[in-house]
């Protein structure tokens, strides 16, 4: 079997009960973002026993997405958001601002 290794690399933008906003970063092999979106609801969901609002804010096909990701995971890795979830390792808790930037820079 072949794994593909363009997939798609996406920002989750993710407000918690409490009001506290993350930012999920991660890769899909789905064509359709809602699925992800489910996939990562239902996670939560199974750890805290509700769903927090989440929105996609950008989702886009990358050639080598595995590896975009891992660049963009170590650099905002001093943000890690510190209650786990299934996923949450990919999870930040700094501004979108700084998110988006590293999410470009590193797939341009």
């Amino acid at each position: 079997m072949k794994i593909s290794i363009d997939n798609y690399i996406y920002i989750y933008r993710v407000t918690l009960a409490d009001r506290t906003v993350i930012h999920k970063v991660g890769v899909s092999s789905h064509k359709n973002m809602i699925v992800r979106l489910l996939e990562i609801n239902r996670g939560f969901f199974e750890k805290y026993r509700y769903i927090p609002e989440c929105r996609c804010k950008k989702y886009r096909l990358v050639k080598d997405a595995y590896k975009v990701e891992k660049m963009i995971h170590k650099e905002l890795d001093r943000y890690i958001f510190e209650k786990p979830f299934s996923g949450s390792t990919e999870v930040f808790t700094n501004s979108y601002e700084v998110v988006l930037e590293c999410y470009e820079d590193k797939i341009s």
